[in-house]
């Protein structure tokens, strides 16, 4: 960390407007492993509402700051779930497997992109409800590197990073 005032934690319920309810005071200036966290404590109750969205401001001790991805909340029979992206293997050669957890079946867009912010490749796909398996195959032509799939959908949005290695 590095010049860390702290975190402002915000909620939404329509993943567009956010308010601040708490804060989280940083370290300022470390190279030692810090944990933060923070409970909303019966925000779905207090709320009336099924799902929440919830983001991170990252503040500077001279007030520049940078949001986190927004992060959405579902609950659904007193159990609380939000999207999910991993990828594997990596690094990978030509082709790997996404996996996306969701909390509700919706419509998805993924786009995978270079370090450069050129896209690659994108597509959409209709999610289920819980674990889906997505493959990205031909990227043998592509430059070896860092690659970032971004998965977005009207409830969620979500980027994650892989690597490719040499052909």
């Amino acid at each position: 960390e590095k010049n860390n005032s702290g975190f402002e934690v915000e909620r939404s319920s329509d993943g567009r407007t956010f308010g601040k309810i708490g804060f989280i005071k940083g370290t300022g200036s470390t190279t030692d492993y810090n944990e933060y966290s923070y409970t909303d404590a019966d925000a779905f109750k207090a709320t009336g509402i099924h799902q929440l969205y919830y983001r991170l401001k990252q503040v500077d001790l001279n007030g520049d700051f940078t949001y986190s991805n927004t992060v959405l909340l579902c609950i659904n029979n007193n159990v609380i779930a939000s999207m999910q992206v991993t990828a594997y293997p990596i690094p990978f050669k030509d082709a790997f497997t996404i996996r996306i957890v969701s909390p509700v079946a919706e419509m998805a867009d993924i786009e995978i992109s270079n370090a450069q912010g050129s896209l690659v490749s994108s597509r959409a796909v209709s999610l289920a409800e819980g674990e889906n398996i997505l493959k990205a195959q031909n990227l043998i032509e592509q430059e070896p590197g860092i690659y970032f799939i971004k998965v977005v959908t009207a409830t969620a949005s979500e980027v994650i990073k892989v690597m490719k290695e040499n052909r």
